[in-house]
């Protein structure tokens, strides 16, 4: 966040215990091609290079289908809590400095113990 300078938002589910388990990447491209990547792989190291066998799909199509529509719906009713639906809060309701819980993250991630 703060490389980002603004621009990149993050909101975090709002969990009570439990993982939210939705791994989803939208992208719009200017010309109009739209892709959307989806699955039980995490987006982790440990995920990416095969270390933990599990699948995503990704999916080119245009802005105009009924699929990418339907993905970008499912994301923006989180995002934006829906009317009686508090899925996501802001960046800050979770917000971490620790130097700790960054050393381990960076530790699991380089070693691809990871398991988020």
């Amino acid at each position: 966040m703060k490389k980002a300078d603004g621009a990149i938002r993050i909101r975090w589910y709002d969990t009570h215990g439990e993982q939210f388990h939705t791994k989803m990447v939208i992208c719009k491209k200017a010309d109009g091609t739209s892709y959307f990547m989806l699955g039980s792989a995490n987006l982790t190291r440990r995920n990416i290079e095969n270390f933990n066998l599990e699948l995503n799909i990704l999916l080119q199509t245009t802005e105009e289908s009924a699929a990418f529509n339907e993905a970008v719906d499912y994301f923006e009713t989180a995002w934006n809590n829906a009317p009686g639906r508090n899925e996501t809060v802001m960046y800050e309701h979770y917000h971490d400095d620790s130097l700790l819980r960054k050393y381990i993250y960076r530790i699991q991630e380089f070693a691809g113990l990871s398991s988020y």
